[in-house]
């Protein structure tokens, strides 16, 4: 979520955060096939993203879902108000 990679418009990084340890961090978890270790890179990166307080939500509104047999809806699998995930569709 914090990745740097994440802060181009529509991705989950929101407040916009960069810190190229904390990159660094995920980038070695993703490389790595030992779970001890990914454990400890997603331990330190989360520490580091804490210790700059990379995201302080102020407001967490409620998800809202229509419910009408006139429609099927498929939320994001990431689970917020990214759309371009989402399935919606009008059914006949």
């Amino acid at each position: 979520m914090f990745h740097s990679s994440n802060t181009v418009p529509g991705c989950a990084n929101q407040a916009m955060w960069k810190n190229a340890d904390f990159d660094a961090l995920i980038d070695k978890s993703y490389e790595t096939t030992d779970d001890s270790k990914r454990v400890e890179y997603f331990i330190e990166a989360s520490k580091i993203a804490a210790d700059d307080c990379a995201y302080i939500p102020l407001y967490v509104p409620e998800s809202v879902y229509a419910v009408s047999d006139k429609f099927t809806f498929t939320p994001s699998p990431q689970s917020f108000w990214n759309f371009s995930y989402t399935d919606f569709q009008v059914n006949e």
